[in-house]
């Protein structure tokens, strides 16, 4: 090989070598998020007032109007129990003619056999003459 083309290869290999070196080094910018807050999503909630059921034992269940959104709409509620027989038993709360609220808090206790499964139902009527049920379980 001639010293020119030694010359080259070398002058070659040299810009090789240092061509990545003549700009100063770039930092890499690896692409970040932020980190997400979701906010809570709120539980659902019921438009109309609730009540409960509680089978006391197979003799005793307490029905109880526990109030809620429009309570003072309320005039009456009325509970029917059905037994695994298929007896029924209804009484009220309050008079669906009348002026005043049923106050939360207010129990309809009955007294029967009520082994097995037993069907509850809860229905209120409104001052405006409507009725919706506010509860339909089984205890």
């Amino acid at each position: 090989m001639g010293p020119v083309a030694c010359t080259c290869v070398l002058l070659l290999v040299l810009v090789t070598v240092f061509a990545g070196c003549t700009q100063p080094a770039q930092p890499t910018q690896v692409p970040t998020t932020e980190p997400t807050t979701m906010a809570p999503t709120p539980l659902p909630t019921t438009e109309s007032p609730q009540a409960s059921v509680v089978k006391a034992d197979d003799s005793h269940i307490v029905v109880t109007y526990l109030g809620g959104p429009d309570m003072e709409k309320i005039r009456a509620v009325q509970a029917t129990v059905t037994n695994s027989k298929g007896v029924g038993n209804t009484k009220h709360l309050g008079d669906s003619l009348g002026t005043t609220s049923v106050s939360p808090g207010s129990k309809l206790t009955f007294e029967g056999v009520f082994a097995g499964s037993t069907q509850v139902s809860v229905v209120g009527f409104y001052s405006d003459g409507s009725q919706k049920t506010l509860l339909q379980t089984t205890v």
